[in-house]
């Protein structure tokens, strides 16, 4: 497992504040959960139980889409994309089901029973991810209802946005976790993180333990 698909494995778990997830004991026992356990509280606490799936998009980079195995002709669909523009970045997240007739697939509205996102904005970072300037950390935390491609094929992302203050070369990172069918037999989480603006995974990797990690893990 490469180690940005466990930190966003690890992340996404602090933010729902959760020890059982699926993951193998060796991952669920670390110190970085264990530290940071309930660190967000909600009128909604999802439900995750050792029956769970888990879909990590495997992918560290502007976007990644990532489906799970079709099962009675429908899968679900998660595509999680960063972008920058000026002194403003965001992460955005839209997830689907799609259902596959004989006449074709499409796509179909999804309820989230709770979606956790997390983004944050660098400025001018050396190759080890130390950035001039930070934003604080933009969050969202609620459940959401994802409505299906439309005709034209367009979708309707979730959006959440951060900004710096200062002129230079602008960074993104975002990481993502959305709760489905919470509390039940085919309860899925669905989580993985996304940058931009950086210039290569290693450096949007230590942005990503150096302003997103570290400060929700000593919150």
């Amino acid at each position: 497992m490469k180690k940005i698909t466990l930190s966003a494995a690890v992340l996404a778990l602090i933010m729902m504040g959760c020890s059982e997830s699926g993951l193998d004991n060796s991952v669920a026992s670390t110190s970085e959960i264990t530290d940071a356990q309930n660190l967000y509280s909600a009128d909604f606490v999802p439900v995750l139980k050792k029956y769970n799936s888990t879909l990590i998009c495997p992918v560290f980079g502007n976007l990644c889409v990532e489906s799970t195995p079709e099962i009675n002709h429908h899968s679900n669909m998660i595509m999680i994309s960063s972008r920058v523009s000026g002194r403003t970045g965001s992460g955005k997240i839209w997830i689907t089901k799609w259902k596959n007739p004989k006449n074709g697939a499409k796509s179909l509205n999804q309820y989230v029973d709770m979606l956790h996102v997390y983004t944050v904005c660098v400025r001018d970072c050396d190759a080890n991810g130390n950035c001039l300037e930070h934003s604080n950390i933009a969050e969202y935390h609620n459940p959401k209802q994802f409505l299906a491609m439309t005709s034209d094929n367009k979708i309707q992302w979730h959006e959440v946005q951060c900004n710096v203050k200062g002129n230079g070369q602008v960074g993104t990172v975002s990481n993502y976790a959305a709760v489905l069918n919470a509390g039940t037999p085919d309860e899925l989480v669905m989580m993985g993180s996304t940058y931009s603006g950086l210039d290569n995974e290693y450096q949007a990797l230590r942005v990503y333990q150096n302003y997103l990690a570290a400060p929700l893990q000593n919150q």
